[in-house]
């Protein structure tokens, strides 16, 4: 099996003939999960609030994420760290995907998650996670996410909550 096939066929498609072909493979998802949740630990909401002489997570939710930026610096704050999570949520799934095909957009996607949730430079306090979920659902399972956003969106609107 040529790398070619490995990156085909993705982590879990064929077993490869050879150990060698199966190292690779486990070095490819441990990069891929390493790499993904170090992209996901650049938590934007905290670098941006910072730019205030501030830290997010000593206001409002105390979460580092994009609500709260809104919430505690304004629309503007909160819309640069929407855009700045977004990003680094798909740049994740897609280095993933490039490495291991589609279960490497998977293993990127949980590890960016994660990272985003326990930043290792910010001592392991971040955000939820709501938008790299969301991200992550949007780019690997688009059908299911428009049913669940379709879904939250009636909610919403008929609980004003």
């Amino acid at each position: 099996m040529t790398i070619i096939e490995v990156l085909k066929y993705g982590f879990f498609g064929p077993m490869p003939e050879k150990p060698a072909e199966l190292r690779l493979m486990v070095i490819f998802a441990l990069v891929t999960a390493l790499a993904a949740y170090l992209l996901g630990s650049i938590n934007w909401g905290v670098i941006l609030s910072h730019a205030y002489g501030k830290d997010v997570r000593n206001y409002g939710s105390g979460n580092a994420g994009a609500t709260n930026m809104m919430r505690t610096f304004g629309k503007r704050a909160g819309a640069k760290t929407f855009a700045l999570d977004f990003l680094k949520a798909v740049v994740a799934s897609f280095v993933g995907r490039i490495l291991l095909g589609l279960d490497g957009a998977f293993i990127a996607g949980f590890f960016c998650i994660l990272g985003h949730a326990y930043p290792i430079y910010f001592r392991f306090k971040g955000g939820k996670g709501v938008l790299a979920t969301a991200t992550m659902a949007l780019i690997l399972t688009p059908v299911p996410f428009a049913i669940l956003i379709l879904t939250f969106i009636v909610i919403v609107f008929f609980s004003r909550y």
